[in-house]
């Protein structure tokens, strides 16, 4: 079936207006304060917690996880400053993606900076 493309403008434009929709209901999740109760223990458990009370896109290897604790948090927090807790002791760190997801990597290790990382939590941007 053949398209005129009237019908393809409105095609376009309405996944286009799905997408920055979503995008919007993204960035909106991790603007808004949220109550996480996230037990101390094993990474990969006290993650899934995270995603399921943050309602945030996170994006990790599994195998840079594997093995590591977190002390848990608890509290009202933003969901950035949530995971962030979460991640403190680790070698991990969170860098925020373009499309406003965040993305929990390996912290670089340099020196002293790193080692502020390691303790913070917080990528160097």
């Amino acid at each position: 079936m053949k398209c005129s493309r009237w019908s393809q403008l409105i095609l376009r434009l309405t996944i286009s207006s799905a997408c920055a929709l979503l995008i919007g209901i993204s960035v909106q999740a991790q603007s808004q304060t949220k109550n996480f109760d996230i037990a101390a223990g094993d990474l990969k458990f006290a993650l899934d917690a995270y995603l399921a009370q943050a309602g945030v896109q996170l994006i990790y290897k599994i195998d840079d996880i594997k093995g590591l604790s977190t002390k848990g948090v608890k509290g009202t927090l933003m969901p950035d400053t949530a995971l962030v807790k979460l991640l403190q002791g680790t070698h991990l760190c969170v860098r925020h993606g373009a499309d406003s997801s965040m993305v929990i990597v390996l912290a670089p290790i340099e020196g002293v900076a790193s080692e502020k990382m390691l303790n913070s939590g917080k990528c160097q941007e």
